[in-house]
């Protein structure tokens, strides 16, 4: 901020000191030609612009006397920046150069163009504008990079608008041709950069269609669910093949009770089927057995006694083996149903490692696939960032060699009788 304060102020002492070296003198400097026009010097004095052709006109059009005892001029300013520290001398062939191109015809149409936005109700011909930008003075203040335009009419509006038209045609124009020249000189690493983004945006374009074909996530919650269904197969499996086995016991231990009812009592087997039924019979007969032993020990075999407990010593036992029947019987059932679960549950454990095997090559191969495309998008995003970079690089050094137009003061009036 302080320094654009600085710069305001060197250009008003500037603007007011060209004004008052005008009315001191009217000589016109040396004079020098300039695309392919002769001027006075930087640009024609009042009395040269005076006796310019069409400035009778001009002032008439705009609603003045033509007088040349009478004429207004504005002033507007502009600096030349490089981004390379620039000697003075250095300073003066950058304006020499860049006035040849604002005395052409580009600069001179924006500058016709920008004044005609500005004030569309102004019927002032091009011709006698033209003529009076042609007249304009422009200069390289001393020991500065400051550059003045002026305009020297009749009209005081006039030469106001047409100041500040020329100076944004200037910075327009030279602003515009320096992008030029900067695209111009970074034109193939541009290319460069340009078919880099182009590979990355295609990379991410296919690493995108690659997760939404594959969907990848998918395919893991689906293996997952099969790894916990295989795991819950399994766990029941297990548990069948522990029953089995002790029905399996159990079926063995009723088909010897079948043959010796006396060694029931030698296996406990409350959980298995019909067991407690099993027992009350087994005790009724133990109990039928023991009062029969005795008798026996007492009385003959003959002994009424012992045929009446004989017979209902056979009687429990008839009800115990029918017992013991039905028990085999049951856990026959049983262990047949248990069988069918096991087979139908092998069955789907094969089907479930099958489906897990699938998806797990399924999910590698996505999965490789899916690190090979990020590896790929990293280097290309990689390769670009570099390439970028070298490109704000260049056009950093075509830029350091080639000005930059800054409007720093707009137009003012000074009168001279």
């Amino acid at each position: 901020m302080k320094m654009k304060s600085a710069m305001a102020v060197v250009v008003a002492g500037m603007l007011v000191a060209g004004c008052e070296k005008e009315e001191e003198s009217s000589e016109p400097p040396a004079s020098a030609e300039w695309g392919g026009r002769p001027l006075n010097g930087l640009g024609l004095n009042k009395d040269a612009a005076s006796t310019a052709p069409g400035s009778n006109d001009v002032n008439a059009a705009q609603g003045v006397p033509a007088s040349t005892n009478h004429r207004h001029k504005a002033t507007s300013a502009f600096v030349m920046e490089f981004r390379r520290a620039a000697q003075p001398d250095q300073y003066k062939e950058m304006f020499n150069t860049g006035l040849y191109q604002w005395r052409g015809k580009d600069v001179e149409r924006e500058a016709l163009n920008v004044y005609r936005a500005e004030n569309p109700a102004s019927t002032v011909p091009d011709a006698e504008l033209s003529a009076a930008l042609r007249a304009t003075q422009i200069e390289l203040q001393p020991n500065s990079r400051v550059i003045t335009i002026t305009v020297d009419t009749t009209d005081e509006c006039l030469s106001v608008s047409l100041a500040n038209a020329y100076a944004q045609a200037i910075e327009h124009f030279t602003n515009s041709e320096k992008k030029a020249r900067c695209d111009s000189a970074v034109s193939q690493i541009h290319e460069r950069v340009e078919g880099s983004r182009r590979a990355k945006d295609q990379l991410a374009t296919s690493l995108q269609e690659f997760r939404s074909t594959h969907k990848i996530d998918l395919l893991r919650h689906q293996m997952d669910t099969a790894k916990n269904a295989q795991a819950s197969i399994m766990s029941e499996i297990l548990q069948l093949e522990a029953e089995e086995g002790e029905l399996s016991k159990w079926l063995a231990l009723l088909a010897s009770v079948t043959r010796t009812p006396e060694r029931f009592g030698e296996i406990s087997a409350d959980d298995e089927p019909r067991a407690r039924e099993l027992a009350a019979e087994y005790k009724q007969f133990q109990t039928r057995s023991a009062e029969y032993n005795k008798l026996i020990n007492t009385f003959s075999e003959k002994h009424p006694d012992v045929i009446n407990k004989a017979g209902e010593l056979d009687a429990a036992k008839r009800r115990f083996l029918a017992s013991v029947s039905r028990a085999y019987d049951a856990a026959l059932v049983k262990q047949t149903s248990i069988k069918r679960r096991l087979e139908a549950m092998r069955g789907k454990q094969g089907q479930l490692q099958g489906e897990v095997a699938n998806l797990s090559q399924r999910v590698g191969v996505a999965e490789s696939q899916l690190l090979s495309l990020e590896s790929e998008y990293k280097t290309a995003i990689r390769l670009y960032e570099s390439l970028l970079l070298d490109e704000q690089k260049a056009r950093a050094e075509a830029e350091s060699l080639c000005a930059t137009i800054n409007i720093v003061g707009r137009a003012s009036f000074s009168s001279v009788h």
